[in-house]
């Protein structure tokens, strides 16, 4: 016959089970750990705010993680990183219409009180793509500045240090003969890294050593005329550039009058880019929008 203290240790042990948030719940710092953080079966998201990784995506079974930096804005002819304090969850987890969950988290930008970056992401339980956006907010007066006369936004870093297979996607380029857009993919060789390039994507993926990552925007110009591009460094690190018309010269921060990104996807996967490009077709076909008309033939 088991004895009290066994029976109170297999009940506080049952609790503790049933109070373990589910795969896709809004985790707040009373969980696994300080920061906001979001899962489901593929990935566990941790917002962390700092200069250096404003966010990071970690495979659920392998434990690799990515890691993004905030973005950079030029603000009253000033460029400020939005490293992040005070975060909290802006709201709980929506579910949409297609199905997937939003999470939202918002924080003030450090030494600059008045500013603040809201994070969206959007995810499906059964899909490892992630997407989200940010919104630039202000509680005083502030205006987006083109000191040189041209776009001066950072959208996000990222390194392929560890993957040395990359490539970039596109989807906007025109044939004549075939009178349509087709898909193009062209590898990124080290001297691409090495010369500082720049490619329009709006893909670019990363693989090797069992792993495979993916990066993209949403915006339909046609190559080659870029409205964003990414840029390749030495090091192997990227970063996501506005070109042209990302937003205009003088637009006003203050109460509701904000700046919203494009939108951004990213999703990995231990496999190969096979795995990865089936996983985000199924992303594009039911988690990419509301709009579910849209994906009926």
């Amino acid at each position: 016959m088991s004895s009290k203290k066994e029976n109170v240790t297999r009940r506080d042990f049952m609790l503790a089970l049933s109070a373990m948030p589910p795969a896709g719940v809004l985790l707040d710092g009373r969980g696994l750990g300080s920061s906001p953080r979001f899962r489901n079966r593929h990935f566990e998201v941790v917002v962390m705010g700092s200069k250096e990784c404003l966010w990071s995506y970690r495979l659920t079974r392998s434990g690799k993680e990515y890691r993004f930096a905030p973005p950079v804005f030029n603000i009253d002819n000033r460029r400020l990183t939005a490293s992040l304090t005070n975060m909290k969850a802006s709201h709980g987890p929506v579910r949409l219409r297609n199905g997937a969950v939003e999470y939202s988290y918002e924080g003030t930008f450090a030494g600059h009180g008045d500013l603040a970056l809201t994070m969206r992401f959007q995810a499906a339980e059964d899909n490892p793509i992630v997407r989200f956006s940010y919104v630039l907010s202000s509680s005083k007066r502030h205006v987006l500045t083109k000191p040189e006369g041209k776009d001066d936004l950072q959208y996000l870093g990222f390194s392929f240090r560890n993957l040395p297979q990359t490539r970039e996607v596109r989807f906007s380029d025109f044939r004549g003969l075939l009178h349509s857009f087709v898909m193009e993919e062209f590898a990124l060789a080290p001297r691409a890294f090495a010369d500082h390039l720049a490619v329009m994507g709006p893909m670019v993926v990363g693989s090797g050593r069992g792993e495979c990552i993916l990066v993209a925007y949403e915006h339909g110009s046609q190559a080659p005329d870029a409205f964003l591009s990414y840029r390749l460094q030495p090091d192997r690190s990227v970063t996501l550039q506005a070109v042209k018309g990302n937003y205009l010269p003088g637009k006003a921060l203050e109460g509701k009058q904000t700046y919203r990104t494009v939108w951004f996807e990213t999703g990995a996967v231990a496999g190969g880019e096979r795995q990865l490009a089936s996983a985000f077709r199924t992303f594009i076909l039911k988690y990419m929008t509301q709009n579910l008309g849209t994906r009926k033939p």
